[in-house]
């Protein structure tokens, strides 16, 4: 039987056509695409529950918390690692199925896994610049997932490249002529086209580097709660509030003019005190005054200045505060912070900035709140890096109490490394350097300082009771600023400070 077709020429067809995406490279393309997929996709759930992430604790150079919450972790609004995790399940789809259909759908299946790779690796390069130069810090997961790219891109194009030149080099027999082997026409297989795969590549990357550039996810909400009951910082806190007529026609809504150590009932605080050049008393009242019995000596009362926040709802007395500035400063806000908080070391560092633009007109209080189980039972586990917050906070109160002009080099020194909080042992030694040690000692202890931290703690569950949902938890730092409550990671001075002459229309000097 003669056969309808030559042998020799189906084999020549057949080596032609063979594909250019083969043997085992195809596996090993595939397993890191699975790899690379399952590390993406678990940044993306870690991104959308604001949860930590394993294997990065906040401390160094490595910190993956802080760089999920930046801004260039997010494209318009969305986590890109679950833009890293759909093109990771492209590249693991598209290198089971190239090389295994007709040659039509095999060339485009074929481009679009050089096009996903290239992406890979183009976002491997721009995501691992981003952490080195914008944000400062790096992510283990991150960096495992692009090395898996860069990975990838270099087997595809090593298996394009590959098969031209595989093609040109194969020798078939010709018919009817003896002798050696000689070289086929250089037919190239099937495969991918590199310019439209590299075009496509190019203008994804592209695409998402300017809209990075030019629409910046906001990292951070401003909002005003509304509070059902009102919120007691002060140290009696059966004080009823201030009356409206307490209120200065020139402060801002959310500042209450001191109330003055001689008034009286009858309301005589609204009167300005005396002068040296205007005696407060006529002749005739000191004689009368001298004539009458000597009242007993009272000591001196205790300086107070009332001020409110969140439309009247919280009330403070600024010389019962830690604060980082004049208790009669004219604006104030309230940060409610731990010191062995990574994220709360980072805006320490900008809040000394924004502050040093308006200078004595602006006092910020401070209000600790530690993330260690051991005075807050809000916390449900303490983790490694918080331990030791509550030593932290009772120390930091006590210096501020005994010494206000200390406290400020105290907290500045507690928030000076933005990697890691000093240890305990450092802590004391340094506090010892600042304050008398036995009044620190007793002080630190009391429970007057711990009463105040429970304030601030309960503070912070109202407040997190009202914000806190299940895809946008309510953590450190917070600002209170007049009616605002600001949450979440602010990432230039020049936004707190937008934020803050928004809030309480404060202006620079």
């Amino acid at each position: 039987m003669v056969p309808l077709v030559n042998p020799q020429i189906a084999r020549r067809a057949s080596l032609a056509r063979q594909s250019w995406w083969r043997g085992p490279v195809r596996w090993v393309v595939a397993v890191l695409a699975l790899v690379a997929f399952a590390d993406a996709a678990y940044l993306s759930w870690k991104s959308f529950s604001h949860s930590p992430v394993a294997g990065c604790n906040g401390t160094g150079v490595v910190d993956c918390d802080r760089v999920l919450q930046s801004s260039w972790a997010r494209c318009l609004g969305v986590p890109v690692a679950l833009g890293g995790a759909v093109c990771y399940a492209a590249v693991f789809g598209l290198s089971l199925a190239a090389g295994r259909q007709s040659d039509e759908t095999d060339y485009w299946l074929s481009t679009a896994l050089v096009a996903a790779a290239l992406l890979a690796a183009g976002a491997a390069l721009w995501f691992t610049l981003v952490q080195i130069v914008a944000i400062g810090s790096l992510c283990r997961h991150c960096i495992a997932t692009h090395l898996c790219g860069l990975t990838i891109a270099g087997l595809v194009l090593w298996m394009a490249w590959r098969q031209p030149l595989a093609a040109s080099q194969s020798h078939v027999a010709i018919p009817g002529v003896g002798g050696p082997r000689r070289p086929a026409a250089p037919r190239l297989a099937v495969g991918p086209s590199l310019p439209l795969a590299a075009a496509a590549a190019g203008g994804i990357l592209a695409l998402l580097v300017a809209v990075q550039f030019l629409l910046p996810t906001k990292t951070f909400e401003a909002s005003k709660p509304q509070l059902d009951e009102t919120i007691d910082m002060t140290a009696a806190a059966e004080t009823p509030s201030a009356d409206a007529d307490d209120v200065s026609p020139t402060a801002q809504p959310h500042v209450v003019n001191r109330i003055s150590d001689e008034a009286d009932a009858d309301g005589t605080a609204d009167e300005a005190p005396p002068t040296d050049d205007q005696p407060a008393q006529s002749p005739d009242s000191n004689e009368a005054q001298a004539s009458a019995d000597p009242a007993p000596v009272e000591s001196t009362p205790a300086p107070k200045r009332e001020v409110t926040f969140l439309n009247g709802k919280m009330r403070i007395n600024m010389y019962d505060e830690a604060v980082l500035g004049s208790p009669e400063a004219p604006y104030v806000i309230v940060e409610l912070m731990d010191y062995t908080c990574p994220h709360c070391r980072q805006m320490h560092k900008k809040i000394r900035q924004a502050k040093e633009r308006y200078g004595d007109q602006l006092a910020v209080v401070i209000m600790p709140v530690p993330l260690e189980l051991e005075c807050n039972k809000v916390v449900p586990a303490t983790s490694p890096e918080h331990r030791g917050a509550c030593g932290m906070a009772q120390r930091a109160l006590a210096v501020g109490k005994i010494s206000p002009e200390k406290f400020v080099e105290f907290h500045n020194w507690l928030l000076a490394r933005e990697e890691q909080a000093p240890s305990a042992a450092a802590t004391v030694r340094r506090a010892f350097s600042l304050v008398d040690r036995k009044k620190l000692s007793a002080l630190s202890d009391s429970d007057e300082i711990k009463g105040r931290i429970q304030k601030y703690i309960r503070l912070f569950s109202r407040l997190s009771d009202q914000y806190s949902t299940a895809d946008k938890p309510f953590g450190l730092p917070v600002m209170i600023v007049g009616d605002t409550v600001l949450t979440g990671k602010i990432e230039t001075v020049d936004d707190l400070c937008n934020e803050w002459e928004k809030a309480i229309d404060i202006k620079p000097l």
